[in-house]
């Protein structure tokens, strides 16, 4: 994999053999060091840890696509909901908590088994409150923003 730099070389990430805590790589050769390549390759991993990323990125796809636009990570809703009653159980007063909802429809799946007390949690701002205007006639859903890494009991 090629990686841009601060100081505008390329270097080869292919080749990150160390020994004996000397960098063996291409990029060393160029003056990089193992901490210098590191740094430069989680440069371009984007910044999913920051609430302004989901912000943009929600606001965007709601430009784009529109109100109603939904996106599920790993798979359809319909394949997680039969995990939710089989973990949750029948008890449609089971409290259900929904960790990095985003705009998924998940919430709204669960809802729609007769589940009303669900709570989903987003470190975007701009999500939860366009899912909140989506869902706001499903009484017993409740949009927070939160971050999961960071729950206060």
């Amino acid at each position: 994999m090629q990686v841009q730099s601060s100081r505008q070389q390329n270097f080869s990430m292919a080749d990150d053999a160390t020994t004996s805590g000397q960098s063996t790589a291409s990029g060393a050769s160029q003056g990089f060091s193992f901490k210098e390549r590191l740094i430069a390759e989680n440069a371009l991993v984007s910044p999913y840890g920051e609430p302004t990323y989901w912000d943009e990125r929600y606001e965007n796809n709601r430009r784009e696509f529109g109100q109603n636009y939904s996106f599920d990570w790993y798979c359809g809703t319909e394949k997680i909901i039969d995990l939710v009653e089989l973990h949750v159980g029948k008890e449609r007063g089971a409290k259900i908590l929904v960790l990095g909802c985003g705009n998924s429809n998940l919430s709204k799946a669960i809802f729609d088994k007769g589940y009303r007390s669900i709570t989903s949690l987003d470190i975007s701002p701009i999500v939860v409150s366009q899912m909140i205007y989506r869902f706001r006639e499903c009484e017993g859903m409740e949009y927070v923003v939160g971050d999961a890494m960071n729950l206060s009991m």
